[in-house]
């Protein structure tokens, strides 16, 4: 007689499975499910037989939807827990992204097949970047939704690791935490990549390693461990080629852990066609905001010029007079600035003549 295996198994064994395994995966106990599903009891969780009466596909949903899952997986179908997030080649997604979470101190953490990080290695320094974005507590213990953001990272591949730099620099701007690398099998780095497990005992540890992310995007005097700062120029090009302070500035200035209102999406165009807009929007803003600051030092420089030495004196002294502190961050550094004041400076006075 053929043997069909898919009619020899229990399909409901493997959806009460997979449905403990969510909970307890993220750091929550059978018997606290009952504080994240209320209409989950005790007395269902002991029962096989009971548990798949309150199984509905609404609770299904609940669950894929607290811990950012696949409903599908929860149902027993394929092996894939999470969604790929993809942002390679369009940063501007990534800020899109966590926009929409509920972050906290320490919101990132790199996942990486190496600790020590090293563009010179001939070695393959894979990497998964994770969000951590907090959903509720129970007790003193913070539950956690997790966002793998594992679209083939290397160390070792220019393109990935200059768009990473460029991330954690404009990251650490605007959550002032370190970002953690920790070192995993290569084996869960393999899972992490195909959305195969979830990451919450690997983002566990000491937050302030050393080195971190953001030490690889900093100069000398902003990290005392800042490493190839060489290619800090490169990295500076690419945040001012896609606009990325302009970006995460637009998205991100509410106050820390505060997500804003859900916006709906009802296809990948349409959340697309948002990225695209909002990153215009922010564009925009931007622009207006720094021809506003161009013309202040113009007149600055009219009134005071004739006190410093150089105009590059004057533009430096414009920098630091600065008391907002986004203003100064819209240049991203204080030498893009006083570049960027001095070629203002230089059109205004061709303009005049």
């Amino acid at each position: 007689m053929l043997s069909i295996p898919w009619l020899n198994k229990k399909p409901t064994n493997l959806v009460i499975s997979r449905f403990f395994q969510s909970f307890q995966d993220h750091g929550v106990e059978k018997t606290q499910i009952p504080n994240l599903l209320p209409q989950v009891s005790l007395s269902a969780i002991a029962s096989s037989s009971e548990l798949l009466k309150v199984l509905t596909p609404d609770v299904l949903e609940q669950t894929a939807q607290m811990f950012g899952i696949r409903r599908q997986w929860l149902e027993g179908v394929g092996e894939q827990i999470y969604e790929g997030q993809y942002c390679y080649q369009a940063p501007e997604r990534f800020f899109e992204h966590i926009a929409r979470c509920n972050l906290h101190d320490f919101p990132f953490r790199i996942l990486s097949s190496h600790k020590q990080l090293d563009r010179h290695s001939p070695e393959d320094q894979r990497l998964v970047l994770v969000v951590v974005e907090n959903i509720t507590r129970i007790g003193e213990q913070e539950i956690n939704r997790y966002h793998l953001f594992a679209g083939g990272w290397r160390w070792n591949y220019e393109p990935t690791r200059i768009q990473l730099k460029a991330l954690a620099r404009v990251v650490h701007r605007h959550f002032p935490t370190p970002i953690p690398i920790f070192k995993i099998e290569r084996k869960s780095l393999d899972a992490l990549e195909a959305g195969q497990l979830i990451p919450h005992s690997l983002v566990r540890g000491g937050l302030c390693p050393d080195p971190c992310l953001e030490d690889y995007a900093l100069c000398a005097s902003e990290s005392r461990v800042a490493k190839e700062v060489d290619e800090l120029p490169q990295v500076l090009e690419y945040i001012m080629a896609h606009r990325l302070h302009e970006v995460a500035s637009a998205l991100l200035d509410k106050p820390l852990g505060q997500a804003p209102a859900e916006q709906p999406s009802d296809n990948s165009e349409n959340e697309q066609a948002t990225v695209s807009q909002n990153a215009a929007k922010a564009a925009q803003a931007k622009h207006s905001r720094t021809n506003e600051i161009k013309a202040r030092f113009i007149q600055f420089f009219e009134a005071e010029g004739q006190n410093f030495p150089s105009k590059k004196a004057a533009a430096s002294s414009f920098f630091d007079s600065l008391h907002d502190i986004q203003e100064k961050l819209f240049f991203d550094h204080k030498d893009a600035a006083v570049r960027t004041l001095l070629n203002a400076l230089r059109d205004h006075e061709k303009k005049r003549k």
